[in-house]
């Protein structure tokens, strides 16, 4: 038997451990393992393809430079091979994120390019390309004692009609050597990730809502020079504009089908608020902004 873990309001079973993610006892509903060299039974033909897929077999494989060769069987079971130039801190940072995009999409959930916290026992989502400050309000809310569900990527599921919930992701939030700062806090101790700037890991100590929470606001946080301010999004068309923020766009395009991403979206932009959060880039107004964002969000 294998490491079990939830993630994203399912079990999955792997065969590599992953420290990052809490272990559970509860039966797995998909599984994971990762391996040296692509399996035998795959199709030669998928070898050298960016997609493939043979209903027959009940295969789907998908491959990038990036992150490696991915082979989908039953819905249900992912055989993962690292690309070569990937160190173990590599290969980790892909599980967690593509790869675990990849498994949640064979289990019906859809991933948004959003941090995700709990206000009032609801769950309010800050959706936005990288750059734009979710790590940052995230570990501010959660200073202050609130759940985070995710500070980069979250899941998000139809769960009855106009009811759309979100679950937790990997419970931690990366951030640099400035936003840990704005919550007190120093990189002394923590663990170092490298991107494109330096970061640290601060783990989330305290897990709760595995069966998710539901969805109450998605906030697109902007800087703009000018006042702070939050601006609901009026108009059913410019809600659907929530579809750009995909996670993994270019992936999710294959692995959802058109229909799931489609009632999706449309659920969010008929039942869901959405507002504009603009804010100066500046980090003299960096604090002021931030407890402006929690004040409004608890009225």
């Amino acid at each position: 038997m294998g490491y079990r873990y939830r993630l994203s309001g399912y079990v999955f079973e792997i065969d590599t451990p992953l420290r990052e993610l809490p272990e559970v006892n509860d039966e797995p509903e998909c599984f994971l393992s990762v391996r040296r060299d692509i399996s035998e039974k795959i199709p030669a033909e998928a070898l050298s393809a960016e997609s493939y897929l043979n209903a027959d077999l009940a295969l789907t494989c998908i491959q990038r430079e990036q992150f490696g060769f991915v082979a989908i069987w039953n819905n249900n079971t992912i055989e993962y091979t690292p690309a070569s130039h990937l160190d173990d801190m590599g290969i980790t940072i892909q599980l967690l994120g593509t790869i675990a995009m990849i498994m949640s999409a064979t289990m019906g959930y859809v991933s948004l390019h959003a941090a995700s916290v709990v206000i009032d026992n609801r769950a309010v989502l800050f959706c936005g390309a990288s750059g734009v400050g979710k790590s940052t309000l995230t570990a501010h809310f959660y200073s202050k004692g609130y759940q985070v569900l995710s500070d980069d990527v979250t899941t998000l599921r139809i769960t009855a009609p106009g009811k759309i919930t979100a679950y937790p992701s990997v419970p931690r939030i990366k951030l640099s050597d400035e936003s840990l700062a704005l919550i007190g806090r120093s990189g002394d101790g923590l663990q170092e990730i490298n991107f494109e700037t330096r970061k640290y890991i601060l783990p989330i100590t305290e897990i709760t809502g595995s069966n998710g929470y539901e969805l109450s606001a998605i906030i697109f946080p902007l800087y703009k020079d000018g006042h702070m301010i939050l601006e609901q999004i009026g108009g059913f068309s410019n809600k659907l504009l929530v579809a750009k923020h995909l996670y993994r766009k270019r992936l999710a395009k294959l692995l959802y089908p058109i229909t799931q991403r489609r009632e999706l979206f449309l659920a969010l932009a008929a039942h869901i608020p959405m507002y504009h959060f603009y804010r100066p880039c500046n980090m003299a107004t960096m604090q002021e902004s931030l407890d402006y964002i929690e004040m409004q969000l608890n009225r």
